[in-house]
């Protein structure tokens, strides 16, 4: 594996942006999330820390705002856990400008999607990862966010791979063939972080190196649990662990995208943190939803068998 991606493993928290009342950043609120995180064993060989991403509210702040927000929680977590900092936009100059703020404030690693909105050749998705990376010497996990930038990687994973500061992948793909076979072919040289919540432990058995985690965030003992039953390869356990928690608390997730058309996964982290007593705050337009009372009153549910309320 490259070097920097053995760090990019384990539980990888995808951490909310707290927000007071008026919207502003609470940077005081950013630095307990990140304590929470690492107090609850989310530290360097078990996972990582995710700043400022799409659950993080990113395309809703400005690059100053993800620049604070990003020296803050670095500062915050006292090189105890890998910070990866998100520098998604799409002007290139200002990606740079994120990149550098990364690099100076000790994250590990930065996570880059293709930029968005216009489509992408091949060569135009390398060439923006080469320029990057010889820009700035940091670590960078791509992420496979097909949805939004309609890339694939599907015909150019050797020449990204080549690029010196590819590390890891934050991977997706709405082919379980092409998934998979990525996956058996690279996993070697990158770090795979599994970004397909609903794919089960079995990736983990062909090379995937860790998972993106809404849990990691509130609740991160139960996160490293699964982590643990991963790594020990307890699959029954799994089957056990899965079922009290991964599937009520995705099937109350989907509902509540499903029947209200609440989109913005930063809704849901947040209600969830709130009931925890973590901070929060309202999430930015346009994904500014009210969860009901009864859709409270469900979580509060889950949580109670879960015994962590």
């Amino acid at each position: 594996m490259k070097s920097g991606g053995e760090l990019i493993t384990g539980v990888e928290a995808i951490m909310h942006t707290p927000f007071k009342d008026n919207y502003d950043l609470d940077l005081d609120g950013a630095t307990k999330i990140v304590n929470h995180i690492i107090e609850g064993g989310i530290v360097q060989n078990k996972g990582c820390i995710l700043i400022g991403g799409a659950v993080g509210e990113a395309c809703h702040m400005n690059p100053t705002e993800r620049k604070e927000l990003a020296k803050t929680c670095c500062e915050a977590s006292e090189n105890k856990t890998p910070m990866i900092f998100n520098c998604a936009h799409t002007d290139v100059r200002i990606i740079i400008d994120l990149a550098k703020c990364a690099y100076d404030n000790g994250a590990a690693a930065i996570q880059l999607a293709p930029p968005y909105y216009m489509p992408l050749s091949d060569k135009e998705i390398i060439d923006f990862y080469k320029f990057v990376s010889d820009e700035v010497p940091i670590g960078i996990m791509a992420y496979a966010n097909y949805w939004a930038s309609q890339v694939y990687f599907d015909n150019i994973w050797d020449e990204l791979v080549d690029i010196e500061n590819i590390i890891s992948i934050k991977w997706a793909h709405p082919d379980m063939t092409k998934f998979v076979k990525a996956l058996v072919d690279y996993s070697g040289t990158l770090s795979f972080m599994d970004n397909m919540g609903t794919a089960g432990p079995w990736p983990f058995m062909i090379g995937m190196n860790g998972f993106v985690s809404q849990m990691g965030v509130w609740a991160p003992k139960i996160a490293l649990k699964q982590w643990d039953l991963i790594t020990n390869k307890n699959w029954k356990e799994i089957e056990i662990f899965y079922s009290k928690y991964i599937l009520p608390y995705m099937q109350w997730s989907w509902n509540l995208s499903g029947s209200l058309g609440m989109h913005g996964e930063g809704v849901h982290l947040k209600t969830s943190s709130q009931l925890l007593g973590l901070p929060a705050g309202p999430c930015r337009r346009p994904h500014q939803h009210k969860v009901s009372d009864d859709d409270v009153n469900k979580l509060k549910d889950i949580f109670k068998n879960w015994e962590i309320i």
